[in-house]
């Protein structure tokens, strides 16, 4: 995996100079890596006063969906994230009722609720949540053929976490679409993927490219993602693909 990482920040130094696009690139490519970090969970009211917690609520409450999709990325990283689990889960399941505070709108749909899914369902997967995000790989399939080019990429990093039949082609078809934008997020996606589907998107992107550089970074993403799923019996830990 540090080796994806290298070709991940070698990737985002290269990408066109656009601020937002390679700032929000970086933080998901590292919340990518770290993504099966074990969480921990507890209930919310005995955490008020942590800081995690406070600067998720004021993030949240800001509106401000930049810092509040940095905050969430953020939380991915944490080795302990017992303390804003709750939180989220209520967000999830809309209990505005316990948070009447927070910018339903917002929070209701989009790419801010992909991620909180996307953090539940990391959690879950771990085997350190109890309840699974129902409904975000329904989120991250409308999101990943959607207009919003972020949005995109952020549920096609989103898909290995609530992998169903079907999901790789659906990446590797929006990838044959929109070009060399989704080429880095989608070999990511696919070599974290445990589907034969997954397997086989890859050997047809690999066939596809005529750039060597993306050549290689397929090879080596490949390589490395397989040696970490080894290592970590990713597959086996992960959530049972659903067929769908």
């Amino acid at each position: 995996w540090k080796r994806v990482f290298i070709l991940l920040i070698l990737s985002y130094v290269v990408t066109p100079s656009h601020s937002s696009w390679k700032k929000w690139y970086c933080y998901v490519a590292v919340a990518f890596l770290c993504g099966v970090v074990a969480v921990a969970s507890s209930p919310v009211n005995a955490y008020e006063d942590t800081v995690s917690l406070r600067r998720l609520l004021t993030d949240l409450k800001s509106k401000d969906v930049s810092h509040i999709l940095e905050s969430l990325n953020s939380i991915k990283q944490n080795s302990y994230q017992g303390d804003v689990l709750p939180l989220l889960q209520d967000i999830w399941d809309k209990r505005w009722d316990r948070n009447p505070e927070l910018p339903r709108t917002l929070l209701s749909g989009g790419i801010v609720r992909l991620e909180v899914g996307n953090v539940l369902a990391q959690a879950f997967n771990n085997g350190v949540w109890a309840r699974e995000p129902l409904g975000l790989r329904e989120l991250a399939l409308d999101l990943m053929e959607g207009d919003d080019l972020q949005a995109a990429a952020s549920a096609i990093l989103t898909l290995p976490l609530v992998e169903g039949s079907g999901d790789a082609n659906r990446i590797l078809s929006v990838t044959r679409r929109r070009g060399n934008s989704l080429f880095r997020v989608s070999i990511l996606a696919l070599s974290q993927m445990c589907s034969p589907d997954s397997k086989k998107a890859l050997d047809l992107m690999r066939a596809s490219t005529k750039q060597p550089e993306l050549k290689q970074f397929l090879d080596d993403t490949r390589v490395s993602m397989s040696k970490f799923k080894e290592r970590s019996k990713w597959c086996e830990r992960k959530s049972t693909v659903v067929p769908k």
